[in-house]
């Protein structure tokens, strides 16, 4: 089993935040975490991949570094 962080830890990050929930995922029920991560993170991101299994990072390497740097591009200020 593993440790989760408590709900109130959760609600406190002040942080931004990108999850990607992995929409044929046999492992979890996308619909119940995503729907959980946006109550308890409301400043956060959260998106589902229809298409991605749990192995999302091996299927889209590519398509999640790309999405990663464009929520950076958005959260971090232009340099110059």
């Amino acid at each position: 089993m593993t440790n989760q962080p408590a709900k109130d830890q959760l609600s406190a990050l002040a942080m931004p935040f990108l999850g990607i929930f992995a929409g044929r995922s046999i492992v979890h029920n996308f619909r119940k975490r995503a729907d959980k991560a946006r109550k308890l993170v409301p400043g956060g991101r959260f998106e589902v991949w229809p298409e991605a299994s749990h192995a999302i990072n091996g299927e889209f390497p590519d398509e999640i570094a790309a999405r990663v740097a464009k929520f950076l591009g958005e959260i971090e200020p232009a340099a110059g």
